[in-house]
């Protein structure tokens, strides 16, 4: 019968409704269960991962590129040291990718049936999802291109990756320059820690994250 009614709704054109009308079913049916808010911080934080991956390739690509293309000579020792080190990186990195990617797929195809499955499938079916205005205010909020003009969200990434499109990660290298220093080993631990999803004091933003991801709404 609801799914009816979230018919209905999208052909009145409220696609939005729908979904507001999917989380209620979520929260108060009897078809939750225990693994959906597991499910969603999975989803979440391997979606990020595999952008932080495609991100830092990008941007070593564009160092190397930029190292490469110096027209000062044969490279220095320490060039060629710094030239090999990146490429080892990029070889992991890919199989990084690899590996996660397939974690991606099978966590995705976990999804719990019911009302969470329809809204993730429905949200995910629009291509320009991320651009939700959460999900803007939350790039922006960690540092990202959305607090800036240059637009690096709203456009593919140069990437052959799955994750071409989505915002920015501690590896963006447009943010890398903006802020202009690298960040160290102490750093990025404490990023971690302020956004960690098992934190109590954390538990609205995650909350408020799962909607727009997953739902693609809005707390009310």
């Amino acid at each position: 019968m609801a799914s009816k009614f979230e018919k209905l709704l999208i052909k009145l054109g409220k696609p939005t409704w729908a979904q507001h009308l999917r989380h209620a079913q979520h929260i108060h049916g009897p078809q939750k269960t225990k693994i959906d808010p597991e499910w969603a911080k999975d989803i979440i934080k391997m979606d990020t991962h595999l952008r932080e991956i495609g991100q830092r390739e990008i941007y070593l690509h564009e160092e190397i590129k930029a190292l490469t293309s110096l027209d000062h000579g044969p490279l220095s020792t320490e060039q060629r040291a710094q030239l090999a080190k990146w490429e080892m990186e990029l070889e992991d990195l890919a199989r990084k990718y690899w590996h996660l990617e397939r974690e991606f797929y099978r966590r995705e195809a976990s999804v719990p049936p019911g009302p969470l499955q329809r809204a993730y499938a429905t949200w995910r079916s629009n291509p320009e999802w991320y651009l939700l205005g959460y999900l803007r205010d939350d790039c922006a909020g960690r540092g990202g291109c959305c607090g800036r003009s240059c637009g690096c969200c709203e456009r593919e990434r140069d990437t052959e990756k799955r994750i071409r499109l989505g915002h920015c990660t501690i590896e963006c290298g447009c943010c890398r320059r903006a802020r202009g220093f690298d960040l160290n080993h102490e750093d990025r631990v404490r990023y971690q820690k302020l956004f960690d999803c098992d934190l109590k004091e954390n538990e609205a933003l995650w909350d408020s994250l799962k909607l727009a991801y997953v739902f693609g709404i809005m707390m009310l």
